[in-house]
């Protein structure tokens, strides 16, 4: 069984994965890897910007933003992450549900074809908060 190649299969040079248990030379299910679709995640837009803030009353803070950006037709992929501001520590997807050890609460986030907004709650004390986001132009 064929999993990889790097060079001609399909027609062009590329490189080629298959999934485990699939052959490339008759596969059944989609690639992991196909290079043909090199045009995967182009970046559209991307930008770090302060997030806003308000005091719930209730040791938590409000946290939101909404930006807009060139409009690219369709609700693309994104990718964000929070940054502290005061250490430049980044909090990637997998981190975002705690910001400097600190639970994230009632994430929202909304991507459209022009605008991205997101609102979050986090307790503790108040801290300056960036939000690193890209956009790719792909669509969901």
């Amino acid at each position: 069984m064929k999993r990889t190649v790097i060079g001609s299969h399909f027609g062009q040079t590329g490189v080629y994965i298959s999934q485990p248990g699939d052959d490339l030379d008759n596969p059944q299910k989609s690639l992991l890897l196909d290079s043909r679709f090199s045009e995967t995640l182009n970046v559209h837009f991307t930008e770090r910007v302060r997030l806003n803030s308000s005091d719930n009353f209730n040791n938590t803070w409000r946290y939101w933003i909404i930006r807009s950006y060139p409009s690219i037709g369709f609700n693309p992929q994104y990718y964000l992450a929070l940054v502290l501001w005061a250490s430049n520590t980044v909090r990637y997807p997998s981190g975002i549900s705690s910001a400097h050890g600190r639970p994230v609460e009632n994430l929202q986030v909304s991507v459209g074809p022009s605008s991205i907004s997101v609102d979050m709650n986090i307790g503790g004390d108040e801290m300056d908060l960036d939000l690193f986001y890209v956009v790719y132009r792909n669509p969901l």
